[in-house]
């Protein structure tokens, strides 16, 4: 479709062009990036100035489509190599059939970079399944969900494919989790939190950021794996600069999310109450998203890995102080909870693909896709 053009944006420029963009509502009816996401990823840790974070199709002088591009690292071969995750893949209702994802996806391939994604709709899954000359599959990713209100997780569940995540069924989640208040939701969580061997010489501290990490981190897949590498710096780049806010009283046009109810990071670290000496860090989110609190299980480092059923037991203890309806596990805690009956119960187990794109022969990839060590807060998934 010769009337399409594609810009690109590096990171260095993304904070001006989000300003612009939001002031210029006729030409951006759909905005490509928010100002705040755009501050964020001009701190991005991985990230160079002239690194590419932004391609925005213009059909005219209208924005019709746009993809984002986020700096990564990939641990391989005992080294750090740059690969760019690719987030907010859209493209205006009344141009999708008029070629202008391909013409994006086109623009892209010719930047030269290695690429992954992961987080896809089921759309979006389609498109990356329907371009293997570009993409291919990696994963899937095991995680789980625990449903602490089983009828708050169907109900959500029904809203979304209904796309009614207002009115009725806001309501009946809203009545649902007044029932589970009377009828004492917090004794349910002391019931699953006893179930969790708890260490009783750890000191769990609530922090601002994290600190770096002295020794090894045993819970990391090892020195000859391939993997997404996020460190301290990247983890703390997140809590410092995050993409959602709380503030109602901002208003975008913007297709994904940007603003809710209820969404923080809760860092924490752990320590020997002894000699205080420091055993790792944790790092959960909790959130409010269509009217359902969720609680995730995000980035983690101990010295040993016989502190992981601790993680579990944290994450029940805010999941109970904040009433999370759903818990969001990575698979390393199935054998904790595998062993309880009643968490055993409420565990749905999940997966989410992965789309892979190596460059050349020389890509920092691994040959074999499958080899890579995939991890639930990979791409932009631990932002959202």
């Amino acid at each position: 479709m010769g009337q399409i053009r594609v810009e690109t944006i590096p990171v260095c420029d993304l904070l001006s062009f989000a300003q612009n963009a939001e002031k210029d509502q006729d030409r951006y009816e759909v905005l490509p990036i928010t100002e705040i996401k755009a501050l964020s990823h001009t701190k991005n840790p991985a990230a160079s100035p002239d690194d590419i974070g932004l391609l925005v199709a213009y059909y005219g002088e209208k924005c019709v489509g746009y993809l984002g591009i986020l700096p990564c690292l990939l641990w391989h071969k005992r080294k750090l190599s740059k690969v760019y995750a690719l987030s907010t893949f859209f493209v205006h209702e009344s141009f999708r059939r008029k070629l202008v994802a391909i013409t994006i996806m086109a623009d892209l391939i010719k930047l030269g970079y290695d690429f992954s994604v992961t987080g896809l709709s089921p759309i979006g899954e389609n498109f990356f399944r329907s371009n293997k000359q570009w993409f291919k599959p990696a994963g899937p990713l095991s995680y789980l969900h625990i449903h602490v209100l089983p009828i708050s997780s169907v109900l959500w569940t029904l809203g979304n494919r209904l796309n009614q995540t207002r009115g009725i069924f806001h309501s009946l989640l809203s009545l649902n989790r007044r029932f589970a208040e009377a009828g004492g939701w917090s004794f349910f969580y002391r019931l699953l939190q006893s179930s969790c061997k708890i260490c009783d010489e750890i000191e769990v501290r609530p922090v601002c950021e994290i600190h770096a990490t002295k020794g090894k981190n045993a819970t990391l897949p090892g020195e000859n794996k391939f993997y997404f590498y996020r460190d301290e710096k990247i983890v703390n780049w997140m809590i410092r600069y995050p993409w959602i806010t709380e503030d109602s009283n901002i208003k975008l046009n913007y297709y994904f999310s940007y603003q809710r109810e209820l969404f923080r990071f809760l860092p924490f670290e752990l320590y020997a109450r002894q000699s205080g000496k420091r055993l790792g860090y944790v790092v959960l989110n909790i959130t409010k998203k269509r009217g359902l609190k969720l609680l995730k299980i995000l980035d983690y480092a101990l010295s040993d890995k016989t502190y992981l059923p601790f993680i579990l037991w944290l994450a029940l203890k805010e999941a109970s102080r904040w009433k999370a309806e759903l818990i969001v596990v990575p698979q390393k805690l199935w054998p904790y909870i595998r062993s309880h009956i009643l968490l055993n119960l409420l565990t749905v187990h999940r997966e989410r693909v992965y789309f892979l794109h190596k460059n050349s022969k020389k890509s920092p990839l691994p040959e074999q896709l499958q080899n890579i060590c995939l991890d639930y807060c990979d791409s932009d998934s631990a932002f959202t």
